[in-house]
């Protein structure tokens, strides 16, 4: 070192606190990255379980309609109940698209299987509505139904909230 110039020894001097100072930056830029990817991974978990809660909101009102309809023999609540069907199918198709663009396998195989649970009731949907439209399903069976569809969803919301990370 007593042989270098004193350029040489300032450079010296001053590159080994600017590395330091390097190190920390980059660190921090790191951290802060992970937590802008936490973020983001929170906004997706949020926005399922509020295109779930949506449409449990839809299908719970549809089951009060359904009960009111079988409840009467079909002589009230037609027009109310096909009109909900309308809103419950567009919560539908925006919770199968929102489905469709999230990472599901990071969710954990006790989520996937609420969700498929879920879903599979949904595609008993239609055929349940046509049995309630023509009075061929009693009111405990078509009430039941939304009952285990929206069990299945509920817990699908709370294991999406413990997420693999």
């Amino acid at each position: 070192m007593k042989q270098c110039s004193l350029r040489v020894k300032i450079i010296i001097i001053l590159f080994i606190p600017l590395l330091g100072m390097s190190f920390s930056a980059s660190q921090v830029v790191l951290e802060k990255h992970r937590i802008a990817k936490d973020m983001k991974k929170l906004v997706a978990i949020e926005n399922l379980s509020i295109k779930i809660s949506s449409l449990i909101h839809e299908t719970q009102k549809e089951r009060g309609y359904t009960a009111s309809f079988i409840g009467n023999k079909g002589k009230s609540f037609s027009k109310e109940l096909s009109s909900q069907h309308l809103h419950t199918d567009e919560k539908i198709n925006e919770l199968k698209q929102c489905i469709d663009h999230q990472p599901l396998s990071s969710y954990g195989d006790q989520f996937n299987a609420s969700l498929s649970n879920g879903m599979y009731a949904l595609d008993q949907l239609q055929e349940t509505r046509n049995r309630i439209t023509r009075l061929k399903i009693k009111a405990t069976e078509a009430l039941g139904y939304y009952t285990q569809m929206h069990s299945a969803f509920l817990d699908a919301i709370l294991l999406c909230g413990r997420r693999k990370h």
